[in-house]
């Protein structure tokens, strides 16, 4: 059996073993593709890892069986040749892991110094004068089953049994490789659009009588709009995992900021990935959620104007995708309306008048007019607002980039936009509240939510039906002819403009797990059994009040300031039992994740807290 057929024997055969094994790891216990439905995926996964092991090992072994032979040629030929390669191979093997090891450590010193070069050397003689000292050991004792070992190796290495392996691998990582061609070309490329702390009402579509959105607005116009949709919770990672996931907070157990999604709940780009798309998210917040999905995830954490750098790194991505073999879905996910309001010029002067206020739109500003309730000049509250209006102008700017790329790159009538928020924002409108974490009422839970598809979906549509915003994944699968799952709780959209009949939709919400809303066409319903009050700010003066039961009729009091809780008892008892029978629906038991420091700064930065 030549030193050749050797190498190309046990490449692949440690291609199959541990490459296997490093991949079922992964699918199994890291990422569940499988337990997930996502079939396309796992199998890619499988034969990326054989490849991966496969490959580099055949070249290794190419290298070092027939370097042992060309060396036994200058030396000699050893009386025990096979266990001379195999403890070379473990030399070799040993060398590379220590290397690697020490080179990952704090105290190893720089390859470029030199003195990294010199210890990497000394661990290589270190584990050769080993291996000398092993195969010594070895030749000193008789070893008589070596010979029969030896006689079934080559049996196995005789050339049907290679062809078959060879064969095997080949149509292994062939079938992956035909599994990764790209999505169905009928299937629209994704652009999904979300703007953190965006009120609907303060968009020109939704009716707001300033010039913050003419990008928007405009998109709106080109397809179909929602005049009623409504985040489950006014916290930026509950949301979106909701929205990636189409579940509620207490169904995937995203609760707050900086908690994990579980690996169970399968996401949007999984389910896109496994049908050939690629993937990215460039994310101002939320980035150091895990990657559930993407191949590429970025985002900018640093100084203003992050909006800005996130979009410079979606086009740079778009720039190379082949939309004519290739779909892509791009998730793009920007901050500028969250506070500390401080939009740049020239919004800034767009919309700011006058910026001789006693506050701006600093946490320190926000916090104190929230924790001693003041009660505003109108001058104040006016020049608030417009640095809210002023940083949601900014952002639309951006968007506006995105959308000129499409056209450019004449790609705007296959690729489905969709555009929403996570939440709103309060901005005065109780408990002298500017932000929205401790908010249950519509300021910070309507979002808006439009949809744009050249071809496919009608234009200039509102659909004044409520929904929420789990609804949104389902909406896009069935825009792209995939299977909805049965594990969603919310619905398709698509039938409310396409003229089906479909049930009257409930939104529901949540704050910190202790309180919670129904809303309807006609009441929205706060329950809060417990009297629970959220904390905003500092112990003493930050908490929320918001009583046992709230009543409102969000058709003649949209502002929810009437409680007519105790004029309507029977509507207050046909609404708590909805909210009853809707937390007992699919219960799930969650891990409590306990931040870090470093999350706990990254959320103090936020302004969530003191």
């Amino acid at each position: 059996m030549t030193s050749t057929r050797r190498a190309i024997y046990w490449g692949l055969v440690a291609g199959f073993l541990v490459g296997g094994a490093i991949a079922s790891f992964e699918i199994a216990i890291a990422d569940a593709q499988i337990a997930k439905g996502l079939t396309n995926t796992a199998h890619r996964h499988l034969a990326y890892w054989v490849a991966a092991v496969s490959l580099p090992t055949a070249v290794l072994l190419l290298g070092l069986f027939p370097g042992c032979d060309l060396l036994f040629r200058w030396t000699g030929t050893p009386r025990h040749p096979g266990r001379a390669r195999g403890i070379a191979f473990l030399t070799l093997v040993a060398s590379a892991t220590g290397g690697v090891w020490a080179w990952s450590q704090p105290w190893f010193p720089s390859v470029r110094e030199g003195w990294g070069g010199l210890y990497l050397l000394t661990i290589a003689l270190l584990c050769g004068g080993i291996g000398a000292w092993l195969y010594r050991a070895m030749g000193s004792r008789a070893f008589p089953s070596a010979d029969r070992l030896g006689r079934v190796f080559d049996r196995l290495y005789a050339a049907p049994v290679l062809a078959l392996l060879v064969l095997a691998w080949l149509g292994l990582v062939g079938s992956a490789h035909l599994r990764s061609r790209e999505a169905p070309i009928d299937r629209p490329h994704l652009l999904f659009i979300s703007i953190d702390t965006l009120r609907a009402d303060r968009l020109g579509c939704y009716g707001y009588e300033r010039n913050t959105s003419p990008t928007l607005d405009r998109l709106a116009q080109q397809g179909v709009r929602f005049a009623h949709a409504y985040a489950q919770r006014a916290l930026t990672w509950p949301s979106l995992s909701s929205i990636m996931t189409s579940l509620y907070p207490k169904t995937h157990g995203v609760r707050r900021n900086e908690t994990p999604l579980d690996r169970s709940n399968v996401t949007l780009p999984e389910i896109l990935k496994n049908e050939g798309y690629r993937t990215a998210a460039f994310l101002s917040n939320y980035f150091h959620a895990p990657n559930r999905g993407f191949d590429v995830k970025q985002g900018w954490m640093g100084d203003r104007p992050v909006d800005q750098a996130v979009t410079d790194q979606a086009l740079a991505w778009l720039e190379g995708i082949d939309p004519a073999r290739e779909r892509f879905f791009a998730w793009v996910h920007y901050l500028n309306p969250h506070s500390p309001y401080d939009p740049a010029s020239p919004y800034r002067e767009m919309f700011v008048s006058d910026p001789s206020g006693r506050f701006d739109g600093s946490h320190e500003s926000l916090n104190e007019i929230y924790s001693k309730r003041l009660e505003l000049e109108p001058r104040d509250l006016a020049h608030i607002n417009a640095l809210y209006d002023a940083e949601i102008r900014q952002t639309d700017a951006e968007v506006e980039r995105l959308l000129t790329w499409l056209d450019e790159n004449q790609l705007a009538r296959d690729t489905l936009i969709v555009f929403t928020s996570d939440h709103g924002e309060e901005l005065y409108d109780h408990q002298s509240y500017f932000e929205h974490g401790c908010s249950i009422y519509d300021g910070a839970l309507r979002i808006p939510w439009s949809l744009r598809w050249p071809g496919q979906i009608p234009e200039r549509v509102v659909v004044e039906s409520q929904v929420e915003s789990i609804d949104i994944l389902p909406t896009i699968l069935e825009l792209m002819d995939l299977p909805l799952r049965d594990s969603f709780e919310g619905r398709s959209a698509v039938g409310l403009w396409k003229g089906r009949a479909d049930a009257p939709r409930l939104a529901y919400g949540e704050v910190q797990e202790q309180v919670f809303s129904v809303r309807t066409g006609e009441w929205k319903y706060v329950h809060n059994p417990d009297a629970f009050r959220p904390l905003c700010v500092d112990p003493e003066r930050g908490h929320f009040p918001i009583e046992r039961a709230e009543l409102y009729d969000v058709q003649r009091d949209p502002g929810e300031r009437q409680n007519l809780a105790a004029q309507h008892p029977d509507v207050v008892r046909e609404l708590r039992g909805q909210i009853e029978g809707w937390l007992s629906s699919n219960p799930r038991e969650h891990e409590e994740h306990e931040l870090s420091d470093e999350e706990i700064e990254r959320l103090r930065a936020l302004g969530y807290l003191p």
